[in-house]
């Protein structure tokens, strides 16, 4: 998705501009993803149980992403977990499952770096203390918003997680407990 949304013009228009280059850096977030999902083996349907389970919902079935599915089709999804060690016996993940989670993650977050290295330090600092404004904002609405920050001796971005391990998502969502949502990639 990156790559087509790389190919188009950029918009002239300020606002039009800014949307795009969000798109693009959330889609090159998204794409560096799937390369993590595909270097584990894992399908997209597989990536929702895991995403589930990281996210506390159980069983992971009633996921809103996947519940609609055919019964077999779970079933068989949630077995050839089973059988990679993935989850156990009631659907929850084995340390292998979590482990593997956890590498999805942080190699998602590692290919995310890339289009951040172009900038100077103090020009990332000044990006993010643009987008903090904004993040906050999204923050008091209910979103779940993963937030940037900079480490001494870091030219990139870091995400910062709070509470247990949750997925990334690039889609805002609403909830009565913000904490309970994974981060969302605003990608800015």
């Amino acid at each position: 998705m990156y790559a087509g949304l790389r190919a188009l013009p950029m918009p002239e228009e300020p606002v039009a501009r800014l949307w795009h280059a969000a798109n693009m850096l959330r889609e090159h977030r998204g794409d560096g993803h799937i390369a993590a999902l595909v270097s584990e083996r894992i399908g997209g349907t597989e990536a929702h149980v895991l995403s589930a389970l990281a996210m506390g919902i159980y069983p992971a079935a009633s996921f809103g992403r996947i519940h609609h599915l055919p019964e077999a089709r779970l079933a068989a999804v949630m077995n050839g977990l089973r059988d990679r060690g993935l989850l156990d016996a009631s659907g929850r993940f084995t340390d292998a499952g979590r482990a593997a989670k956890t590498r999805i993650e942080s190699l998602t977050d590692a290919l995310a770096e890339a289009p951040y290295d172009g900038l100077e330090p103090l020009e990332l600092e000044q990006l993010i203390a643009l987008l903090e404004p904004i993040s906050r904002r999204l923050e008091a609405t209910g979103v779940a918003v993963g937030r940037c920050r900079l480490t001494a001796g870091q030219r990139r971005p870091a995400l910062l997680r709070t509470g247990s391990p949750r997925s990334s998502c690039h889609t805002p969502t609403r909830a009565a407990d913000p904490a309970a949502l994974p981060d969302v990639c605003l990608c800015l």
